[in-house]
């Protein structure tokens, strides 16, 4: 049954269907299948949410109660499957009606085929079907074997294994024996096929999905000209020099190797074929023999005959066919799937750079013959000047002159800060403004230069859009200014450039345009919503952009806008045509008012009285607070005698952050009016971010030089600092300043996480001069994400007895990939081993991981581990026992878990299931997210002692935590402690503590566990001689 549900909403209508119509599966089934992450619950609710045209920011930001938290990046596969989901119901819809007309007279086959389209979950599966329906119905001698009267005979040979009179079927479309009996062939090479034997044969030669498919490529020996073939990559037949002489089995190619494939052949280098083992014949005829064979004693030639031209025909019909659509397309479409995914992480990496803000930038636009362009602009984009220097100047003294006027300029507006764009000519523009810099020709100002990517900014400088942004300005100095705004507000200038000009990904130019611009769009949704958008000042290309808006109503907004001036409150923005109750609802969250930059007088205009209460500021404007939760904030805020107004004032908000950090009072607050922990967190949060929310604040920023490196100064075990500008599966392009972005492979980067802007540490391993390829390797340290391979890393950390204290993490021998383990010393700040200084600090700890990204907190005076997703030792976090750690903690530790989720890995007496999930509910002891931001797909496994309270030796048992995109680094999200009682006893005998130690330390950890909201800290990078990581302190320290 169909269920419709109707929404009205002002200007909004739409009509939804709850279930689908055309396939006898539900899009919640078909997004379970698809998405393992998420329980079928979930599902369900996200397409109900779907459904209601509720856009992925709104569901990720203020639907994550309904749907159990779900990561973004989860949440952008699910919509991109259920976009997929409808395609295929729809694909089904007419596949049926085609089916229907055409075998009106043959009812079973009809409704057989039919029951197996509406069984696929797969464009695949719909063709499979299609295909099989349509192979021998489309031969012309089956049809006039048909006509002619010779399936009675076929049908006779089958049962019954005897010859007939060939003679006896002559006719006019067979007039020979041999015509005849080729008609009775393909009859039972028919029958064959239809049989289920040989049905459940094919399928499970197709389910292997290539296993045992050859995929060969071979270099074309004459290549044919290739249209529209104007990139130089395209031309250039070494590219594809790895794939001149190329075999493996389809399901071992990597996806990168299937999209260069298809390039080459697009190109015309290379020609794929694939070839089928020859065991399936064999097994084929076996089949269909045995099958033929019952109830008789041998089979007949012709039906040998019949079995040989029934195996060729499907071999070169359907086989060969399905197999080369099925598995080689299929493989194909994965490596685009994974292409896709790998754009969208890194075009979001590029969005969420943290900009440049509150000064003048100038842009470069490099090159020789024209000269170098530049551009400088104000702090806020605005255009100041433009002019040119050139590389090679005609004259000495002209170059001066052009040279001053530059440094007039820079002194002029005090810019220190250059952005050079990375194509032709950079490397002797970074030279040039290098030799300067080291004269002081820019004295008295501090000038550096970062590398910029120009890719895209010539086709926006002839653009519409690059017209429309930057009218009366000459096209050649666009793209300096476009090199200078990068710099300083990354996320509005890239949503300019056309996404398969933004050079990042993998192989996105031979990516399908909608796909690519439906996955720019929406990491362009997700970004600009979640950063937020001042309503009084950003430009129509920035607007359409947020969440539920379009280019429409985003040019709807800033005409209104223009004409009755700044919008004072969210509620106006219901005033404007085509903008109704849904509309507002999915964008009015992620919209910012401020008050302090309203203009009190300006003009109300043509407004009526009745609509004056559209005039109020709000305060709450500000914020990412929803208005459909405005209501809970005026209930707190009267429970704390404030208003809404009052949140202007700094005290005001101090007054709402220490309400919610005192976690009874807040506990009492939520039972009291019936709201929900998470929201009022989630309220409290913003409050006390007011104004400051940025969350790219918390994302790589640009990374300024004053000197350059050449490509001839290079040399094999070259140690340099470089930035990450690509990253694919198979490794990432580091830009180390010379010119070319050196390689580094995955296997160098080790599972490492890395990100776009990112600075590492690398080694030049290989240097190809005729290719002009570098090829690099992962020095001792990553910035944000050590690896500890040769080098022993320090952090400084507290101790519980106050004083500072070294932890040093030492990697052990390497063990097999899913259990690494990673020892702990540690030591005093003046060197001196603790184990001469403490006896119960002295002991050496041992923490096994298994394939996880996740910490582990042991009690006091103990250090964090984090492990990373392959085992290795990613930091040393700080950890004391004299800290009030204020927490924001949502338990998520699953009280439901199977019992073989909870792993014992040291020795001891078991401990019983109940008692473990007493001990993870305790509330006492923490795991903390030490990543950029957690996902759904970072599992923690949290540790929990259960041997006393210094937990030196004692049992270890892990737990999974899943995390949200919510859930920010610093936050606590588990709270793991021993229970009380017999434990409790045990603890105290095995502490070596009295029992007055246990009882002051006991009350300290109950004044943990009546926190609510970690102190956020950032991580602070510094360059010295080499890259260091600076740690924040995850608490505040509390008094004797």
């Amino acid at each position: 049954m169909i269920r419709f549900s109707i929404n009205c909403l002002n200007n909004d209508v739409f009509v939804y269907i709850m279930t689908t119509k055309n396939v006898n599966w539900t899009y919640g089934e078909f997004l379970s299948d698809n998405v393992p992450e998420l329980k079928a619950w979930q599902c369900e609710e996200l397409v109900k949410l779907m459904h209601e045209q509720n856009t992925l920011p709104f569901i990720a930001r203020y639907r994550q109660q309904k749907i159990g938290n779900v990561d973004v990046s989860v949440l952008r596969q699910c919509f991109m499957l259920y976009e997929k989901a409808k395609k295929i119901d729809k694909t089904v819809g007419s596949a049926v009606k085609s089916l229907q007309e055409k075998h009106k007279g043959d009812e079973a086959t009809s409704t057989s085929l039919i029951d197996e389209l509406k069984s696929a979950k797969s464009m695949e599966d719909v063709n499979l079907v299609k295909s099989k329906c349509g192979i021998y119905s489309k031969l012309t001698s089956y049809e006039r074997a048909i006509e002619a009267g010779l399936k009675e005979p076929a049908i006779f040979i089958m049962n019954s294994g005897k010859p007939v009179d060939l003679l006896k079927y002559i006719s006019s479309n067979f007039p020979n024996k041999l015509s005849v009996k080729e008609g009775i062939i393909d009859i039972i090479a028919k029958e064959i096929w239809m049989q289920d034997e040989t049905q459940n044969f094919i399928k499970e030669l197709l389910s292997q999905k290539g296993a045992n498919v050859q995929v060969e490529v071979k270099r074309v020996a004459k290549r044919r000209s290739v249209v529209n073939s104007k990139d130089a990559k395209m031309k250039n037949s070494e590219n594809f020099a790895a794939y001149f002489d190329f075999c493996k089995y389809l399901n071992a190619i990597k996806a990168h190797q299937i999209l260069a494939i298809n390039r080459g052949v697009s190109c015309a280098f290379l020609k794929k074929m694939i070839t089928l083992p020859l065991k399936w014949k064999s097994q084929f005829v076996t089949v269909c023999q045995e099958n033929l064979r019952k109830g008789k004693k041998a089979i007949s030639e012709i039906e040998r005959d019949a079995i040989e031209k029934c195996f060729n025909e499907i071999a070169d019909k359907y086989l060969c066919r399905c197999l080369w659509y099925s598995a080689l397309n299929n493989a194909t479409k994965v490596a685009e799937m994974e292409a896709l995914e790998c754009f969208s992480r890194n075009l979001k990496d590029m969005l969420l750079v943290k900009p440049l803000k509150g000064c003048s930038i100038l842009g470069i636009d490099p090159g020789f013959a024209a000269g170098c362009k530049y551009a400088m602009i104000s702090s806020t984009g605005d255009v100041i000047d433009t002019g040119k220097i050139f590389l090679r100047s005609p004259s000495q003294k002209e170059d001066q002159v052009l040279m001053k006027r530059l440094c007039d300029l820079m002194v002029q507006t005090k810019c220190e800060n250059i952005a050079i764009g990375n194509g032709t000519g950079s490397q002797q523009a970074q030279q040039l403004i290098s030799d300067l810099i080291k004269s002081n020709f820019f004295a008295p100002l501090s000038v550096k230069f970062c590398i910029v990517s120009e890719a895209g900014s010539s086709r926006y400088s002839i653009s519409k859009v690059g017209c429309d942004d930057l009218p009366g300005l000459d096209p050649i100095y666009r793209s300096a200014v476009s090199i200078a705004r990068r710099v300083l507000d990354p996320l509005s200038e890239y949503i300019k450039i056309d996404p398969k000009h933004v050079g990042i990904g993998m192989y996105q130019h031979d990516l399908a345009k909608t796909e690519l611009t439906a996955v720019r769009d929406s990491v362009f949704e997700e970004c600009v919503s979640f950063v937020g958008v001042n309503l009084n000042t950003c430009s129509s290309q920035l607007l359409q952009h947020v969440s539920g808006l379009g280019k429409q109503k985003a040019e709807a907004i800033i005409k209104h806008r223009a004409k009755l001036g700044q919008f004072r409150n969210r509620k106006q923005l219901l005033q404007i045509n085509g903008i109704g109750q849904h509309v507002y609802k999915m964008c009015c969250g992620f919209l910012r008012i401020y008050a302090a930059e309203l203009n009190e007088q300006r003009q109300i205009g043509t407004l009526k009285r009745k609509d004056s209460k559209y005039m109020d500021v709000d305060a709450l404007d500000a914020t990412s607070i929803h208005p459909e939760t405005y209501e809970i904030v005026d209930k707190l805020l009267n429970h704390l005698k404030l208003d809404r107004m009052d949140l202007l004032r700094a005290e005001a908000r101090d007054v709402v952050v220490r309400f919610g950090k005192n976690g009874e009072n807040l506990a009492k607050f939520s039972d009291n009016y019936h709201i929900d922990m998470d929201t009022l967190n989630f309220i409290i949060s913003n409050i006390e971010k007011y104004g400051n929310d940025d969350i790219r604040d918390d994302f790589n920023g640009w990374t300024f030089v004053e000197s350059v490196n050449t490509f001839d100064s290079l040399s094999v075990g070259s140690i340099l600092i470089g930035t990450v500008r690509n990253i694919a599966p198979f490794g990432a392009f580091v830009d180390i300043g010379v010119g070319v972005d050196g390689m580094l492979n995955s296997n160098a980067i080790g599972g490492i996480p890395l990100h776009i802007n990112q600075q590492v540490r690398v080694s030049v391993s290989k240097i190809d001069e005729e290719r002009n390829r570098i090829k690099q390797s992962v020095s001792q340290s990553v910035f944000g994400a050590k690896r500890f391979d040769t080098s022993v890393e320090t952090v400084q950390r507290v101790g519980f007895d106050g004083t500072a204290v070294w932890g040093r993490l030492n990697r052990s021998d390497e063990q097999p990939s899913d259990r690494r383990l990673t020892n702990v010393e540690q030591h005093s700040h003046d060197g001196v081993p603790l184990s001469e200084k403490s006896q119960h600090q002295q002991r050496e700890r041992q923490v096994a991981a298994r394939q996880v990204f996740g910490p582990f907190e042991h009690h006091f005076g103990a250090t964090l581990v984090v492990q990373s997703h392959l085992g290795q030792p990613d930091r040393l976090f700080p950890v004391a026992e004299r800290l009030q750690i204020a927490t924001s903690v949502q338990l998520l530790v699953d009280q439901a878990q199977e019992p073989d989720a909870v792993e014992q890995t040291s020795g001891g007496d078991p401990i019983g299931r109940d008692e473990l999930d007493r001990a993870a509910t305790a509330g006492r002891r923490m795991a903390v997210v030490s990543g950029q931001q957690a996902s759904l797909e970072t599992v923690f496994v949290v540790g929990v002692g259960v041997g006393g309270i210094g937990g030196f030796g004692q049992q270890q048992f892990h737990r999974r935590v899943r995390l949200t995109e919510q859930h920010q680094r610093g936050d606590v999200v588990a709270r793991l402690a021993p229970t009380s009682g017999a434990q409790a006893q045990t603890a105290a005998q095995r502490s070596p503590f009295d029992s007055s130690e246990l009882a002051r330390r006991e009350q300290i950890v109950e004044t943990v566990r009546q926190s609510d909201r970690l102190v956020r800290q950032r991580f602070e990078r510094v360059l010295d001689d080499g890259p260091e990581i600076h740690f924040p302190l995850f608490a505040q320290q509390l008094g004797n």
